[in-house]
């Protein structure tokens, strides 16, 4: 996989890319399989809801601040491609690796979505992927069956797309928890008022 993958979603260099995925404990491939999920499923996500499924390594909190203002901008760059490309952050589906941690990624996003798995044409898609999540697949799955699903993964993951496109458009955007203030402690973590550190 190329290390530059997600500096293309997003503005910053590659270096920053690797010291955001070491503060949060995630692979490239699952982090944009991840964030397509969230985009993708039927009802917007705050980023508490997905925040809190990402596994984080540091207490320093200084760079749990820099690392959650590049994990914002992370999001909002895979959700700007999907926007324009339903496919756009799908991996490389010779790449039998980078497609079971992309498709776990996926997956765990998928689950943040409670009505996802209610959805008949909408689990059948998530049955394919996670298949593709399983190193080496399923157990007996046939391999000739699990090289044509690695490549029908753009397909399926534009599919998805476009089966919830409606739903986010009807469903209005609804905050989990109290608005934060100017005065309020920064919800990165930082230790410092919204309005000194991401609220500036």
């Amino acid at each position: 996989m190329q290390k530059d993958r997600a500096a293309r979603i997003i503005p910053f260099h590659a270096d920053d890319i690797a010291g955001l995925l070491t503060d949060f404990k995630v692979k490239e491939d699952w982090a944009l399989g991840f964030f397509t999920a969230v985009h993708s499923g039927p009802a917007p996500l705050d980023a508490k809801a997905w925040l809190s499924a990402l596994p984080r390594e540091t207490d320093d909190a200084g760079r749990a601040a820099r690392a959650f203002e590049r994990i914002l901008r992370l999001h909002e760059g895979v959700g700007s491609l999907l926007r324009d490309d339903g496919r756009a952050t799908s991996p490389n589906p010779k790449n039998a690796a980078e497609v079971s941690r992309w498709c776990k990624g996926y997956l765990a996003g998928a689950a943040l979505h409670p009505t996802w798995r209610d959805d008949t044409e909408a689990r059948a898609q998530l049955d394919a992927i996670g298949a593709l999540a399983e190193d080496g697949g399923p157990k007996g799955f046939p391999r000739e069956q699990l090289d044509a699903l690695r490549l029908e993964l753009p397909k399926r993951v534009s599919t998805l797309w476009d089966h919830w496109k409606e739903a986010r458009k009807l469903t209005p955007f609804v905050r989990d928890a109290a608005k934060v203030g100017r005065n309020d402690p920064c919800s990165c973590g930082s230790g410092k008022k919204y309005k000194k550190c991401h609220g500036a």
